[in-house]
């Protein structure tokens, strides 16, 4: 079986012109982020022979660490401009263009799977989730990094000074709340299921 997802699909259409405007700055953006692979990464028992996805990769700047370190990198984003910043710089790793509630590789493929603040973007974010654990192995770790609470978020802030500049929301866009609800029927069955969460460290520079 190569996908399992039955949800509707439709993330990349509605994020990958966004995100992909201006791939250069964005990987700027991504490669400040390294401390927070590094500390990921630890956190895997990470081996050199491990296939890797990431799970909206961007231009690829976790995937280059793994890469570096061995793996056999594979990756995919919304966005056809950061695919094709990405496979610039990894010219050896398999990077596609697509849904990541539809994901285009068969089942218990790949020893880690990863989602840097990605999943919250799908449009079924449960059906993304279902198929990150469809390619990972059996056992394999999956990581997935969200953004912090909303009172410890510095991008709140910035939220609230731009909202005025803002279009309207729209209609169907979904709530904290609804996304809060999404979250805990996705929940793991048991607590084994699940590892303990880690406080990435601070990448802010001066």
């Amino acid at each position: 079986m190569t996908t399992a997802s039955s949800a509707a699909t439709g993330s990349a259409n509605r994020w990958g012109p966004l995100w992909g405007a201006r791939p250069a700055d964005w990987a700027l953006s991504e490669d400040r982020q390294l401390p927070t692979y590094e500390a990921a990464l630890e956190q895997t028992g990470f081996k050199p022979s491990w296939r890797v996805l990431d799970i909206g990769c961007g231009v690829g700047a976790f995937l280059r660490l793994v890469a570096g370190r061995g793996s056999d990198a594979h990756g995919i984003d919304a966005s056809d401009a950061l695919i094709a910043f990405a496979r610039g710089r990894l010219p050896h790793a398999d990077l596609r263009v697509g849904e990541m509630e539809d994901l285009p590789w068969e089942d218990d493929t790949f020893d880690l799977v990863t989602g840097f603040n990605s999943f919250f973007f799908a449009t079924d974010m449960i059906a993304a989730l279902r198929e990150a654990g469809r390619v990972a192995r059996p056992g394999a770790p999956v990581v997935i990094q969200v953004w912090g609470a909303h009172e410890r978020c510095d991008l709140e802030a910035m939220k609230q000074v731009a909202r005025p500049f803002l279009p309207p929301r729209p209609p169907d866009a979904p709530g904290y709340s609804s996304i809060q609800t999404r979250r805990r029927s996705a929940a793991p069955s048991s607590p084994s299921q699940a590892s303990p969460s880690w406080p990435a460290p601070n990448t802010n520079r001066s």
